[in-house]
């Protein structure tokens, strides 16, 4: 899948990361979301302005840049967690 041209970054957007096209879907929103057990169909159920061919975009654009969940990490040893466990960062791109 080509996502170049569906993905875009948007100054002043969703703090300038990845978003899909025309909406202020974050591309790391749909990776925790997929991480958390949802398919496709329910991201394009649970938001509206989202399309097959954005979500599928995403997959690839968070593909070839390397993009993680960080939620399977373990938060001790993790250096996106603060000392109490909350989440500094959910995603990133080498």
């Amino acid at each position: 899948m080509d996502w170049q041209g569906i993905i875009v970054e948007v100054p002043g957007t969703c703090g300038g990361r990845p978003i899909v096209k025309g909406t202020r879907i974050p591309v790391w929103l749909l990776l925790e979301q997929q991480a958390s057990g949802a398919t496709e169909d329910d991201l394009l159920r649970n938001y509206p302005t989202l399309y097959r061919e954005g979500v599928r975009a995403a997959f690839a654009y968070a593909e070839a840049h390397g993009m993680v969940a960080y939620e399977d990490w373990d938060t001790e040893f993790c250096p996106y967690h603060g000392p109490d466990g909350a989440r500094k960062t959910r995603l990133s791109a080498p």
